[in-house]
């Protein structure tokens, strides 16, 4: 055997503070049905709050490990996770996530079927059991269907479920660029574009997004992230890759989720938020390429969990 295990499924998880949801993370890696060899890899950035007895010592059937680093950011993690993994298939996904249990095995299925991609974006969807549950799964069930392919790529990239074969990343694991210091995943898309490819969608391998926040908390994050994602973006521009949706796309995505939500008897709410949310995101956006430039990292930080999407 090589190296690297040639079927083995690293699943890469960075957590800052966020050590409750990941419990319920790391229990729907045990109920996996039928999936390969797999091992979590637990990356701490640098947490205020030390890791639970209740995690540290839990008996997992599954191999897995925890990595602390100094507090550095999402990118850096996630490229630490990867020097330490050993699986020739590396799986993102965050603490506030949960696998559907056919997920490792339907995921390792397309894998096998298609020897040629190099990246893979699983399906993700919202806990519709409360309002930004509802909300979120109406903007990833929308988003995703707008920018799947006829050929089965998808023009999207969310970390919060995607894998990547270990022989497409650069020497060292440097996967993620540590300028970014949010939206990571779509600068990785940007690059990944420009080098000719796309992911592809993997519809059967489904992770549940459970974002734990009240209505203001997810605004505001928005905000947030709207402003710190600036600096993202004005490095995807040096690269010439377009990657945001055009105005007739936004058009048919509001469209989309107006049905949506009245064929699921929502009412209107979760799409409110989801517009609140991004009109929030846009103006954080529009301030940092105004005024924000010097003050972006100390907003970052100012300590904020991994799971606060």
């Amino acid at each position: 055997m090589s190296e690297f295990e040639p079927h083995l499924i690293s699943a890469i998880i960075c957590v800052f503070n966020d050590w409750d949801p990941l419990e319920d993370c790391l229990k729907s890696f045990a109920l996996q049905e039928g999936s390969p060899g797999f091992e979590v890899v637990v990356v701490d950035d640098g947490s205020l709050l030390t890791l639970p007895d209740s995690i540290k010592y839990h008996q997992y059937p599954y191999r897995i490990r925890f990595v602390r680093q100094n507090h550095c950011g999402l990118s850096t993690a996630r490229n630490t996770g990867i020097r330490a993994a050993i699986g020739s298939i590396f799986l993102f996904t965050d603490a506030d996530c949960i696998l559907d249990r056919n997920c490792l095995y339907n995921l390792s299925q397309e894998i096998a079927k298609h020897h040629d991609a190099n990246c893979f974006q699983l399906c993700l969807t919202g806990e519709d059991s409360h309002l930004i549950g509802r909300a979120e799964q109406l903007h990833l069930s929308t988003i995703q269907m707008h920018k799947l392919l006829p050929t089965g790529h998808i023009r999207y990239l969310n970390t919060a479920g995607a894998a990547i074969r270990r022989r497409s990343t650069p020497p060292g694991g440097q996967v993620f660029d540590a300028r970014a210091l949010r939206a990571q995943d779509t600068l990785l898309l940007s690059y990944i574009i420009s080098s000719g490819e796309l992911p592809r969608f993997v519809n059967s391998a489904t992770i549940s997004h459970n974002v734990r926040l009240t209505v203001p908390r997810y605004l505001w994050k928005g905000l947030w992230t709207g402003y710190v994602e600036g600096r993202t973006y004005g490095i995807i521009r040096t690269i010439g890759v377009s990657v945001r949706s055009t105005a007739p796309e936004r058009f048919g995505m509001l469209l989309s989720m107006w049905n949506n939500c009245l064929s699921h008897a929502w009412g209107v709410f979760p799409l409110v938020i989801v517009l609140a949310r991004q009109s929030l995101s846009f103006l954080g956006c529009l301030s940092y390429r105004c005024f924000g430039r010097i003050s972006a990292w100390a907003s970052f930080r100012s300590g904020v969990s991994q799971t606060d999407n």
